[in-house]
């Protein structure tokens, strides 16, 4: 199985049933519920969560957001609640005793709410991106480093685990999804500074760990697991593998997690660092040179005197200059 995007109605029935199940923890909230658990479900089923985490934020945010504003005598409108002023009051004053990345989550949660279910409030624009990124392109730089902060710090250990395998093997190794099931502890090992998983089966090699993953490699190996890294629980390997991305927390503002798309990044990183075409296709896993196509509107093409120096300097000799 090649690689693809896990997400369909695996996880839209995962998500649908977070939704439905979902009670809040706070005391507001809690006190509330019976009388807004319905409109804070239809607000968090407008904005269409594609993730379990994200759907999970938006309850949390709008269920509390919804009853401090009963608690300062509006009505049960959207119109009415959702305003721009209306969030930035409670964010700064409701949730003041939250830390400040937690006080963004629930802004950016509350926003994303307000211009779906309002259409008389004026909300600001979103920030549209120019450079037009497919939605399968590889992470920037700062996209990637929350993912990775946040696959780190997941709420439990087996989650912990989880993210921690994904960053180390799919970002880390460039290993395909099939493959990262297959992957056991003994198989993630120190050599020298750096990390290398040894990956088995018919397309058996050792790959380097990327320098921006090392850390999660570190956090992994300290967990001290034993076995296979990411369990199949024997059950069919897209199930899982969608069911992980389901389970996986990441806040509001990270883009979606895309194993697909963390395996590009992997590949584009180790083709920016000088790799060969054989050392890239030995690495990843190919057989064929083809998939190559798929990275090349993402490296970056070298000026022409760079490149010339480079041709320059790879005879090993000087017959040139004698000539």
């Amino acid at each position: 199985m090649g690689d693809e995007d896990y997400g369909g109605p695996e996880i839209e029935a995962v998500i649908a049933r977070v939704i439905e199940r979902y009670q809040p923890r706070s005391p507001r909230a809690k006190a509330y519920w019976w009388r807004t658990a319905e409109f804070v479900r239809d607000c968090v089923r407008a904005v269409g969560p594609r993730t379990k985490p994200a759907a999970f934020e938006l309850l949390r945010a709008t269920s509390g957001f919804v009853a401090w504003c009963l608690d300062e005598g509006d009505e049960l409108s959207p119109e009415v609640m959702f305003t721009e002023p209306k969030v930035e009051r409670f964010v700064l004053v409701g949730i003041k005793d939250l830390n400040e990345k937690s006080r963004a989550n629930y802004r950016a949660a509350l926003h994303q709410v307000g211009r779906r279910v309002t259409r008389r409030v004026p909300w600001p624009p979103l920030r549209v991106d120019l450079s037009l990124r497919s939605p399968l392109a590889p992470y920037g730089d700062g996209e990637l480093d929350l993912i990775l902060h946040s696959l780190s710090i997941q709420a439990n250990n087996i989650r912990q685990r989880a993210g921690l395998a994904v960053a180390t093997l799919i970002y880390g190794a460039g290993l395909q999804t099939a493959e990262m099931f297959r992957v056991s502890a003994t198989d993630v090992r120190q050599q020298g500074r750096s990390y290398v998983v040894d990956v088995s089966g018919a397309r058996s090699r050792t790959v380097p760990v990327l320098p921006k993953a090392r850390p999660c490699v570190r956090e992994l190996l300290d967990l001290g697991v034993e076995g296979a890294l990411v369990s199949e629980k024997k059950r069919h390997r897209r199930t899982v593998a969608g069911e992980l991305v389901a389970m996986l927390e990441l806040p509001p503002a990270a883009p979606v997690l895309s194993f697909n798309r963390l395996r590009k990044t992997w590949l584009v990183t180790v083709a920016h660092a000088g790799l060969r075409i054989s050392e890239i296709m030995h690495l990843a896993g190919w057989t064929s040179a083809s998939s190559l196509t798929a990275i090349l509107p993402y490296v970056e093409m070298r000026d022409a005197e760079t490149v010339l120096s480079l041709i320059e300097g790879s005879d090993g000799d000087e017959s040139l200059e004698k000539s």
